[in-house]
């Protein structure tokens, strides 16, 4: 039996069903906002977190929030999160927003404003409404396929359930979906890389950067305030879970973040993804520390399995105005698309960029005279 529950995405209330085990259902169509910088790379994560302008710990304001009203508490985590991702003191912060003094914005943060935080949470809607239209111009690149929609659906399932959800994919968009859901739930959703030794060092300090905690050299301290950082309300979004099993000489290391990643689920009550190749859920069921995962898999929803559609193909073309495909062009997209979607996807965007410097439409002839020259790089 499916029961609908009321969440809160982008301050509009939403509802999502909710399916028995397994089962996952769809979600409606969201507004794209502007692909952030990527994330600096972890050996100077510990001197950024020391030099950055917003003082404040994000594990700080996630605990000052947890008993506020869900709409109330998002509202709050993504203004910090953009102050904190912007590099802007909180007196930048008052100027942008153009309401409340600095002060105001030091007490919402540490949870002891004795104002109407409706009054607050209202100034932050209106805000995060004209920042999304002003990068509304630079959210290029992401189609809502079907299969997008599919991830988006098993996050929100996962977030509803307070479950983890694997999701095994091979060139179906996966990191670009996923970090899409991430950013349109900014404050709710969390989204790392586990690194390419897939240590537990690595993914700690990675969370440290994301939630903004003050850096320290001993691991149980970060362990300890990243839990706080994360409560029933929230999800993590773990990609390319497969590299520590592929790292050579990690011995126990991915089995170590894995059962961290566990351990953080129990102790918080968060949701978590966990996202990977088809190598990643072999290790898990099947690999060489596959008895020491038995108690992440006993802890995980029915995994989803995503492939490339031709639907997916479709939507993507139809986002750059490409009429119904031509014979020629369908033969050339299977070509591209036996490994995934990535090469297709880059000749869609060559073919719009010849199509700009001709001055008119994108055309299949241009998709044909993209390959052409593809294949000349190639020595064909």
């Amino acid at each position: 039996m499916r029961t609908a529950t009321t969440i809160d995405i982008d301050a509009t209330p939403v509802t999502v069903t909710t399916a028995p085990v397994g089962e996952l259902v769809p979600t409606g169509p969201a507004t794209p906002v502007a692909v952030p910088a990527a994330p600096a790379a972890p050996q100077a994560k510990a001197k950024r977190l020391e030099t950055r302008k917003m003082k404040i710990g994000g594990d700080i304001v996630r605990q000052a929030t947890v008993d506020l009203p869900p709409e109330q508490r998002e509202q709050i985590l993504w203004l910090y999160h953009y102050a904190f991702h912007k590099d802007i003191s909180l007196k930048e912060l008052s100027l942008e927003v153009g309401a409340y003094e600095q002060s105001v914005w030091h007490k919402v943060f540490h949870g002891n404003y004795e104002g109407n935080l409706e009054n607050v949470t209202t100034a932050i809607v209106k805000f995060r409404q004209l920042s999304a239209a002003r990068s509304t111009v630079q959210a290029v690149g992401f189609v809502m396929t079907p299969t997008a929609r599919r991830v988006f659906s098993a996050c929100d399932t996962a977030l509803v359930t307070q479950r983890i959800v694997p999701i095994i994919s091979e060139g179906a968009g996966l990191s670009t979906t996923l970090e899409e859901y991430a950013r349109r739930h900014r404050g709710t959703a969390s989204y790392v890389r586990m690194g390419m030794g897939g240590t537990l060092w690595e993914l700690i300090q990675d969370l440290n950067e994301i939630h903004a905690l003050p850096s320290s050299p001993l691991e149980r301290e970060l362990r300890r305030r990243l839990v706080k950082c994360f409560s029933p309300k929230d999800l993590l979004i773990v990609d390319d879970c497969e590299s520590g099993f592929c790292a050579l000489g990690t011995g126990m290391s991915p089995v170590r973040a894995m059962e961290f990643l566990r351990n953080l689920h129990e102790e918080s009550g968060c949701a978590v993804i966990l996202a990977g190749s088809t190598l990643f859920q072999e290790q898990l069921q099947r690999g060489k520390w596959a008895k020491e995962l038995r108690k992440l898999r006993r802890r995980c929803l029915p995994t989803v399995t995503l492939r490339t559609t031709r639907a997916d193909l479709q939507a993507i073309a139809e986002s750059i105005g490409l009429p119904p495909i031509t014979d020629q062009a369908q033969r050339i997209q299977e070509d591209l698309t036996r490994d995934g979607m990535d090469q297709w996807v880059n000749l869609l965007s060559s073919a719009s960029r010849m199509a700009a410097k001709d001055g008119g439409r994108v055309s299949w002839d241009h998709v044909t005279r993209a390959y052409g020259l593809y294949l000349k790089l190639g020595g064909e």
